[in-house]
């Protein structure tokens, strides 16, 4: 299936400038209300935090501050804390550019939404580059309307920045097997993805088997520039290792690849049972196949098919696939971590996303020349009302779960209620735990009572009540003595055992406020019946 690209679709123009321009534009102003639309995830507490202390940092920065001790303290990866500093710093920057106009919390925020519209709009420049404005388009679309990447792409965590520096080097990397002044370029592209969390350490294995298949006899010095400049720019961009550059880089590798031997486990349901840690071996294509829509998942194989029957001469195509399949390889490999839905393996769905575009604008040229043929549709006319058509199908699908796109699956499991009864996670942060909701809860809260929120992972109520979310009269407690429970309802929360273990009966409580999709309870609002409250616990 050819495309019909002419040689004028593989130059940007002051017109595809101003598309990709223009798309970013969109992202922001949308991002703006869906922000408000999405509470605060079980990192953002502590990303938060930690933002607020480096602005403490610079605003004291002398000797003092850049000591070895002071240096560690402030900015130190540790069993504690895996986090590296240049998200935060991120966060940060944005918290005081945007603070007085935004308010705090979605001025921290908002470095993911920016990086997240930056995506879109590389996406677009670079599929215009290949296959032209309708493929470029197509593909902003079904990467745009996956609606986990979505969300994660306005959450103030490491989620979006992975997205985009991962994307980001690759398209740099290839263009310097064009030119060689990109690879330095590349090297430091990949010096920030590294930045962003270990992930990005392992980009250069996708990037490298590109390479040694597209372009084998140039591959040297843009590698020689991804192992030379992109350590340095970690080391750089962390503080902790500005003293023991070595040492700082080889402990912060450590850390993560034994990372579930320092913290335990990070536990996940799958299909019904309980892991610790790691799910089976099929766990990442199982994710994909049940929560990306099914039409671009359709897309995507006939995208997958169209690389293949041209014998993988597309390069953007070929490095998508291989970023694709890297990702799913990398999870499926044992003692891999397998929690939280698809956001281990993020990036992929960019990929994806990007071979959809590309199998959906062969379907339409292969059908627009059919059309013609028998004179029922002009070429120009047909690109426009097949993207119309491709922007309905995906919003219709989009809207229905919006804002709870972190908790999307689709028609092949019976979306969330019939993920739900096959034993599936349906959701994993707390973000169903909205400004919405969180009105609706206050309502709900007497003065002086007792609230109980389950998990407890980063104190996220103390955190609604920083925020002024959440009010102040209300008293947050970790002892069986609570008044009301605030539950985020995954799967193995939500039965008899875990009621055991904070000494309650689940018959004692009545539910007082709940927010549901689909039917399924994505958080609870309990009220104990307060004969039932043992006042010597």
């Amino acid at each position: 299936m050819a495309t019909g690209q002419s040689e004028d679709s593989k130059k940007l123009t002051g017109a595809d400038c101003l598309i990709a321009a223009l798309i970013f534009l969109a992202i922001i102003i949308e991002g703006l209300h869906t922000m408000r639309m999405i509470g605060p995830s079980w990192d953002e507490p502590v990303y938060f935090h930690l933002a607020n202390s480096y602005l403490g940092w610079l605003k004291n920065l002398g000797a003092a501050s850049l000591s070895a001790d002071a240096l560690e303290r402030v900015f130190g990866i540790s069993v504690q804390n895996y986090s590296t500093a240049f998200t935060h710093f991120l966060g940060a920057f944005t918290m005081v550019a945007f603070r007085d106009l935004l308010g705090e919390f979605r001025a921290y925020r908002i470095y993911a939404l920016i990086l997240f519209g930056l995506l879109m709009a590389l996406v677009y420049l670079r599929a215009k580059l290949s296959w032209g404005r309708s493929a470029a388009a197509a593909s902003v679309l079904f990467v745009l309307f996956m609606p986990r990447l979505f969300s994660e792409g306005h959450i103030g965590a490491t989620e979006s920045p992975l997205c985009f520096f991962w994307f980001l080097t690759v398209v740099v990397f290839e263009a310097a097997f064009k030119k060689k002044y990109f690879a330095p370029l590349a090297g430091v592209c990949f010096g920030l993805a590294m930045s962003v969390k270990f992930t990005g350490f392992l980009l250069a294995a996708p990037l490298l088997a590109w390479g040694l298949v597209y372009r084998p006899k140039k591959i040297l010095f843009p590698t020689l520039c991804l192992f030379l400049l992109g350590p340095l720019v970690f080391v750089l961009l962390q503080p902790s290792c500005w003293h023991h550059p070595v040492d700082g880089l080889v402990n912060f590798i450590t850390l993560s690849v034994s990372r579930e031997q320092y913290t335990g486990y990070v536990p996940v349901v799958f299909l019904g049972k309980y892991y610790k840690f790691s799910a089976p071996w099929f766990y990442a294509p199982f994710m994909v196949l049940v929560t990306v829509p099914v039409f671009g998942l359709l897309m995507f194989a006939l995208g997958f098919f169209r690389l293949v029957a041209n014998r993988f001469k597309d390069s953007l195509a070929l490095a998508a696939a291989i970023h694709f399949l890297f990702f799913m390889v990398l999870v499926m490999s044992p003692n891999a971590p397998t929690y939280d839905g698809v956001r281990l393996f993020i990036p992929a769905l960019v990929f994806l996303g990007l071979i959809a575009g590309y199998g959906f604008d062969g379907a339409r040229v292969f059908l627009a020349r059919k059309l013609e043929r028998l004179g029922f549709l002009e070429r120009q006319s047909g690109k426009t009302l097949a993207l119309l058509i491709l922007a309905v199908i995906l919003s219709v699908v989009f809207l229905k779960n919006y804002p709870f796109g972190l908790e999307y699956y689709n028609g092949l499991i019976g979306g969330a209620k019939g993920a739900r009864a096959r034993g599936m996670e349906t959701t994993y942060w707390w973000t169903v735990v909205n400004e919405d909701a969180l009105s609706e809860i206050n309502a709900k809260l007497p003065a002086d009572s007792l609230l109980l929120c389950w998990p407890t992972r980063a104190r996220i109520c103390e955190f609604y009540q920083e925020l002024g979310l959440l009010k102040k009269e209300v008293k947050i407690t970790y002892q069986t003595d609570f008044d009301y429970l605030l539950m985020l309802s995954r799967p193995y929360w939500d039965y008899q055992p875990f009621f055991d273990s904070i000494g309650v009966d689940r018959r004692e409580l009545t539910v007082e406020a709940e927010s549901t999709l689909d039917g399924v309870p994505l958080w609870v609002l309990y009220k104990r019946a307060p004969e039932t409250i043992d006042p010597r616990k």
